[in-house]
């Protein structure tokens, strides 16, 4: 049968296209019509691709206008058929997912980047919609989250960083330019509680509680002696000065009876029977006198 008398045949409905094209390839060497688009589709890859994409640029707002019309038209049958595909094809889809990793985090990186308040929209609309999340989870994991795996994380950031400096920089400064203001208020803020918290340990550091604080920290770091005071602490009243009886236990007493018997240690046990005889002695006779004649006893 010849070309013409095909065409004629197809022309006047004898035969439909599928039949006349099938014709048509095996004339060509090719198993049918199907088999020809396979082969052609193969050798002209690249051209296709990129005449594809070029029709996908032109066209991009059609294109989309027509997906979004058919979605909403269709949308319970869309759904239906997604839904039992993925049923369906679970192992497909993990490994197509695992396949396109790189490239799909690559995608949405970029596009977060280059769509930052959509970003913060999405973020901010899924915030509302699941406000307690956060907390849930961090209750949830709190112990996977601080205590397993802490060093891994710091080794991570750091490696990330070294890996990234350039876009976590680009990031900070940009974060900074767009949120200057706020950030400028938020550093006065922090300078004045820092004042505030200045001025607050100065003024506890001049209570009884802060200097016994500060004695008691003072003894253990420089001389590695505890501090534990058998009697009140008054600096207010002159004359008296802590004495340890040994390397914990302090006792009160006269600065010129500390002085009596120099080069006592207690932390070398020296001299220390002879010192602490004379200080106990005087806190039992100190003890035994009246509140006035303790205040002239000092003097």
């Amino acid at each position: 049968m010849t070309e013409k008398s095909m065409y004629m045949q197809y022309k006047t409905g004898k035969i439909t296209q599928r039949q006349y094209r099938d014709w048509q390839s095996q004339q060509n060497g090719y198993k049918d019509y199907a088999d020809y688009m396979k082969q052609y589709a193969e050798t002209h890859k690249k051209e296709l691709f990129e005449s594809h994409k070029q029709y996908r640029e032109e066209h991009k707002e059609e294109i989309a206008e027509k997906k979004k019309k058919d979605y909403w038209e269709n949308k319970d049958e869309k759904l239906s058929e997604s839904k039992q595909y993925r049923i369906e094809n679970v192992d497909k889809i993990k490994a197509s997912r695992e396949k396109n990793k790189e490239h799909r985090n690559e995608n949405s990186k970029q596009w977060r980047k280059n769509n930052p308040e959509k970003v913060k929209e999405q973020q901010r609309k899924w915030r509302e919609k699941n406000p307690d999340y956060q907390k849930e989870y961090y209750h949830k994991n709190k112990d996977k989250m601080y205590t397993n795996k802490k060093d891994e994380k710091l080794e991570y950031q750091k490696e990330y960083y070294k890996n990234n400096r350039d876009d976590v920089l680009e990031y900070h400064k940009t974060f900074y330019e767009e949120n200057r203001e706020e950030i400028i208020e938020q550093r006065k803020n922090h300078n004045k509680d820092k004042e505030l918290e200045k001025t607050r340990t100065w003024n506890y550091r001049h209570t009884k509680k802060g200097r016994l604080y500060l004695k008691k920290r003072k003894t253990k770091r420089y001389r590695n002696l505890g501090y534990i005071p058998l009697n009140k602490c008054d600096k207010e009243k002159e004359g008296f000065v802590g004495h340890h009886l040994d390397t914990e236990y302090v006792l009160y007493i006269p600065e010129e009876l500390h002085k009596s018997v120099p080069g006592h240690s207690a932390l070398r046990n020296r001299k220390m029977d002879i010192i602490n005889e004379l200080a106990i002695d005087w806190y039992v006779e100190y003890l035994g006198l009246s509140e006035k004649q303790q205040t002239e006893s000092i003097k």
